[in-house]
């Protein structure tokens, strides 16, 4: 059994006499807060008056000396001859101004220290009155289930605070509210990788950043592995929304941050994190564009020639480049096409590889004919703008003619494109022997591509499959969305999460060439 510890306190505020309380040597100052607040008679108080979360307590030793105890200390910083006193903190009031949305004059709002924006909400709710707002909005304020929402306006724009956050926090901040009707309907939201879904209930006036909201509010609820729930809920990621077609002839789409969900046929969403990793800045990507070829090789109709266009519109949104998007004929790209991209004064350039001739030699002619005529398309000893066929470049007249013509150039990255629906194809396993093993060690990224027509189950299906295949870390496997250059790709209103995806490999395989050009080998994890 534990020893008891005879410690004197006395009331600060009082000034009475001190007292002897006894507690557990093996206690804590939260211990002794409890025992002062049970033993209140002794200090002529009511156990009513004391609050352990408002109490402070001082420790004065025999020196004179004193200091604030944390209520995790132990009992033993008390020694013998050292008193105690006790007093209540006194509970500050502030205030803050909040608007309503629609209005530019706010009005002071008192607060207590710990209060948060859910205690915010409520005083709003009980004092509407004070606002003097439109009577049909005062009246939708007092419908039953109606909802106070509060929201930080940063540079014009809306950010809705978190019910959580402190309101000490948003001093000289731009607080403004507004109304949500008590009208409501239900949706149904899953995560990316799984099955089951989560009925959520909205209002008429939610949006989808409301839904990505009370996703993070209920992320419990879905049942995700720590690090998915790490993913969702780390500052500076964003939750995205996707909806699910309920019927055949319907299409899935990403949506809008700030579209309203009432406005959206399908009711049934899943959601994916853009982390904040994947947002990549011009700047970002200026700073590897060091006037290096990366090589855009595959198999016929997987889209390399959209992949290429489709980076150079992601790249667009950050910068205008210098270059054109283009459209390989029905059949696919025939020659060795280099595509140059300017940002200001640095340059790098997309190398359209025909997938159609090497998988025709592949198929034809055996593993080692194509690895020939791959070798030779890194090694830059290719024309420019030239078709592949091996008849013509290893024929007496082909060496005379390529002697002529311009090398479309020594390759720094390979960027293997491959349809995310399809299996994969022999053609990616003699592109990664051409560069690994043979003396080269150019890196090589795989590029899953129509990934906005697959789930993101079905996109870490192809990645396995990629990586069990081929034999290529996941680290270098991206995904992107192959819509047409002139479509818009929804998403949040800055960059959308194709752009992301984009922007993100196109980072990668950048900053791999350059550290390949400038340093020699880049190693290829492998199986």
């Amino acid at each position: 059994m534990s020893k008891k510890k005879e410690i004197f306190v006395r009331h600060a505020r009082v000034n009475g006499n001190l007292l002897p309380l006894r507690c557990v040597k093996s206690g804590t100052i939260h211990d002794l807060a409890l025992a002062v607040r049970d033993n209140a008679k002794l200090f002529d108080l009511n156990s009513d008056e004391i609050k352990i979360h408002m109490m402070h307590l001082t420790l004065k030793d025999d020196k004179g000396n004193s200091r604030k105890l944390e209520f995790s200390e132990p009992i033993s910083v008390i020694q013998k001859n050292y008193t105690v006193e006790f007093n209540e903190e006194q509970e500050h009031t502030f205030d803050i101004p909040v608007r309503y949305i629609g209005s530019v004059n706010p009005i002071r709002i008192p607060y207590k220290e710990r209060d948060v924006v859910s205690d915010l909400s409520r005083y709003i709710d009980e004092n509407i009155a004070a606002f003097k707002l439109a009577k049909e909005v005062t009246e939708k304020a007092r419908q039953g289930g109606s909802e106070v929402v509060l929201m930080e306006i940063v540079g014009g724009n809306e950010e809705q605070l978190h019910p959580s956050t402190s309101v000490r926090s948003l001093d000289c901040s731009d607080v403004a509210f507004k109304i949500k009707s008590g009208a409501r309907f239900e949706v149904l939201i899953k995560h990316g990788t799984s099955t089951n879904f989560v009925r959520f209930q909205c209002s008429e006036d939610d949006d989808v950043s409301d839904l990505a909201r009370k996703i993070k509010e209920r992320i419990a609820s879905f049942n995700l592995t720590n690090d998915d729930v790490v993913e969702v809920m780390e500052k500076g990621n964003v939750i995205i929304l996707k909806t699910i077609a309920s019927k055949s002839g319907d299409t899935s789409r990403n949506l809008d941050a700030s579209e309203k969900v009432t406005a959206i046929d399908q009711k049934k969403f899943e959601f994916s994190v853009r982390t904040k990793e994947s947002i990549i800045t011009i700047d970002d990507i200026k700073e590897k564009c060091n006037d290096v070829n990366i090589a855009f090789v595959g198999a016929p109709g997987h889209g390399k020639s959209s992949t290429i266009n489709t980076i150079i519109n992601a790249l667009s949104k950050l910068h205008i480049p210098v270059a054109e998007t283009w459209k390989g004929s029905a059949t696919g790209t025939f020659a060795l096409t280099p595509h140059k991209v300017h940002i200001d004064e640095k340059i790098f350039t997309c190398i359209d590889v025909p997938g159609k001739t090497l998988q025709q030699y592949q198929s034809d002619e055996g593993k080692d004919k194509s690895a020939k005529v791959i070798r030779d398309v890194f090694d830059g000893k290719l024309p420019a703008n030239e078709p592949l066929e091996y008849w013509e470049w290893y024929s007496p007249l082909g060496l005379a003619k390529k002697a002529f013509k311009r090398s479309a150039g020594v390759i720094h990255a390979v960027a293997y494109v491959h349809k995310g629906v399809a299996e994969p194809d022999k053609l990616g396993n003699t592109v990664i022997e051409v560069a690994q093993k043979k003396g080269r060690g150019i890196p090589v990224f795989v590029i899953i591509t129509h990934s906005d027509l697959m789930s993101e189950a079905s996109v870490t299906e192809a990645a396995d499959q990629i990586t069990h295949a081929m034999g290529i870390d996941k680290d270098r496997i991206f995904q992107v969305s192959n819509l047409g250059y002139n479509e818009k790709a929804a998403g949040t209103k800055n960059v959308s999460k194709e752009d992301a995806y984009v922007q993100r490999a196109l980072f990668k395989l950048l900053s791999a060439a350059d550290s390949y050009k400038h340093g020699g080998i880049v190693n290829i994890k492998t199986k």
